[in-house]
């Protein structure tokens, strides 16, 4: 229904008692969720990813290239963690109706949708960059040491951020418009002040939903397939060079402090793709159910019931997966731990440093 649509009988619901109005509420469990996780969640992933940010600008070692794109991704996370959480927070403390939109336009609806499917795009395009990034270096490395550089890296960062754009507004048409329906609560008391007009994002086209939710999806398995073939191929990579070396007497210990500092860093990244794309495959497999309940007619889950859990579930890895990174680069490498313990003021500064110290700038150059 278009906004400031009179209500009329075809497009109003009416309730007659507590149970037929519970459809429209948060239930406990959700209440405990909104209420209490997810502020949990935003504070704790803007945080965390804060202080990586933090570290990058303190610690003038970690301004390398592949740090340029942790830096990007920290920032979309932050972004993706505001305006996806954020908005439900708002729902959830300005109405006690489920979903009930808490603008007034449709230009919320796409910016509210519009903005975390960009991060979303751009994560994903900047963990493949990343990967691709230690490929090269690793694997193709005189390829890459002509042609790696800052400047190149930087338009690299661009492009991806004007295609995330592209593919965030064209996907954000499936939520784009928004619509409302009026209600007639049951005559008691505690219904007084509840909304009689309800307010929701809805596709501006059936037609649309179908294209945002293939756009959403092809990328996805085409980047996650990619980036496995590349994690493969740099493991094998990593593991036949530490053979090698432990038969050639001529490396000296520097190098294979360099080599080891650039093998633990390259390691991190895969884990944290794999992080990324693990936890967002199960979200992906929402929208391979809904494509197919509109093309074929049934989908891959057989009821609204486990839909909705899946849901639920899959958003929450979402949630985690963005505001974790920094706890992973901490755990996976002492070249970031020791990094942290610094910006944050490590006591025993030797310590801090003894890992990175002189190797620290040859080492992260590659």
């Amino acid at each position: 229904m278009a906004e400031n649509e009179i209500c009329t009988d075809s497009n109003t619901l009416y309730l007659v008692n507590a149970s037929d109005a519970a459809i429209l509420l948060y239930s406990d469990s959700e209440t405990v969720v909104y209420s209490v996780i997810l502020p949990i969640i935003l504070l704790f992933g803007v945080s965390c990813n804060a202080a990586f940010l933090f570290v990058v600008a303190k610690i003038k070692r970690l301004r390398t290239i592949t740090n340029y794109y942790l830096v990007c991704v920290a920032l979309a996370d932050i972004t993706f963690i505001l305006t996806s959480v954020g908005p439900y927070l708002w729902v959830f403390f300005t109405s006690p109706v489920r979903n009930d939109s808490a603008w007034d336009h449709s230009a919320g609806c796409l910016l509210v949708f519009g903005i975390p499917l960009t991060m979303y795009f751009a994560s994903m395009g900047l963990y493949t960059l990343v990967t691709l990034e230690r490929y090269y270096a690793i694997c193709i490395p005189l390829k890459h040491r002509a042609i790696a550089g800052k400047r190149r890296t930087l338009k690299i960062i661009i492009a991806n951020t004007l295609v995330s754009i592209i593919l965030g507004v064209l996907v954000s048409l499936k939520d784009g418009r928004l619509g409302s329906s009026c209600v007639v609560w049951p005559d008691d008391e505690e219904f007084n002040n509840f909304p009689s007009i309800i307010k929701d994002c809805v596709p501006i086209h059936p037609d649309v939903v179908i294209m945002g939710e293939v756009l959403q999806t092809a990328p996805f398995f085409v980047a996650m397939i990619w980036n496995g073939y590349m994690y493969v191929v740099i493991i094998y990579t990593l593991n036949k060079r530490k053979a090698e070396q432990i038969t050639d007497d001529k490396n000296s210990q520097m190098q294979e402090q360099a080599t080891q500092v650039r093998n633990q860093v390259a390691r991190l990244l895969i884990l944290n793709g794999s992080v990324f794309f693990a936890c967002q495959v199960i979200y992906r497999f929402v929208a391979v159910h809904i494509i197919m309940k509109l093309t074929i007619g049934f989908g891959i889950f057989n009821s609204d019931e486990a839909l909705g859990l899946v849901v639920i579930i899959s958003r929450g890895l979402l949630y985690v997966n963005s505001s974790i990174n920094p706890i992973l680069y901490n755990l996976s490498s002492s070249f970031y731990y020791e990094a942290f313990r610094e910006a944050f003021g490590c006591k025993k500064k030797q310590m801090c440093t003894a890992v990175n110290g002189p190797i620290s700038t040859k080492a992260t150059r590659q």
